[in-house]
């Protein structure tokens, strides 16, 4: 769900099974390392390059900073995107753009209500470099109330990195991301990663956050966009 490299496993049908955080200083962490224990994985999606899915409806395995095990109802999840980064991106000024493949449901944190959906047709579109540009348009629907996640206009007005919340650091291993702060004070933000190749996937990993993150009332989910020609 953020910034950082990891080891993981998986089962015969493509699940996330477990997974090991890599800490920034590149040594594997001792508290992060939970497992799927009893949940089950929703939204199962994506191909050899970036997969996505949502824990739930049981109780997970191994440790997570001390409060293992988490269980987790159907209502709820432990939403994860997750691949292999490509080995270079592609050269500042270069543009790409991607449209939404597949995404989790995404859900509330205390599971007070259904999980919601993404609506079909999101579109990211980057045009690489620390001085290059992002664009976001895409929004989500829990409980009835729609979160729309886009820079200031639109696909066809990009943003200029270092403004607007936008920000690029090809050193990361999540390089591309977005937060804002709305008007009723929720934290919204979109961390994305490069997948294949020549970059022809984006995992994301999006979240709403009302004051602080973690609590009953936080938003998360995840998707994976796939590469399409700019307009």
């Amino acid at each position: 769900i953020d910034q950082r490299k990891a080891t993981a496993h998986f089962s015969s049908s493509g699940a996330m099974s477990d997974y090991t955080a890599i800490l920034f200083n590149g040594s594997p962490s001792t508290q992060e390392l939970p497992s799927l224990g009893t949940a089950a994985v929703a939204e199962l999606a994506g191909d050899d390059k970036v997969t996505i899915g949502r824990w739930n409806g049981g109780t997970t395995a191994g440790s997570f900073y001390g409060i293992s095990p988490i269980a987790i109802t159907a209502n709820q999840g432990f939403h994860y995107a997750i691949g292999v980064p490509s080995a270079s991106l592609p050269a500042d000024g270069t543009s790409k753009c991607y449209t939404l493949t597949s995404a989790t449901h995404p859900t509330i944190g205390d599971g007070s209500v259904a999980p919601g959906s993404v609506t079909p047709g999101g579109q990211v579109k980057i045009v690489f470099g620390a001085t290059g540009k992002l664009a976001i348009d895409m929004a989500f629907t829990v409980g009835g109330n729609t979160v729309g996640i886009q820079t200031p206009g639109g696909m066809a007005s990009p943003i200029t990195f270092g403004s607007n919340g936008a920000s690029y650091d090809a050193s990361l291993p999540v390089p591309v991301g977005y937060t804002i702060i709305d008007s009723a004070n929720n934290t919204l933000s979109a961390y994305m990663f490069l997948a294949g190749a020549n970059s022809e996937r984006l995992g994301m990993s999006f979240t709403r956050y009302q004051n602080a993150g973690g609590n009953s009332a936080s938003l998360q989910g995840a998707a994976y966009f796939s590469e399409t020609a700019c307009q």
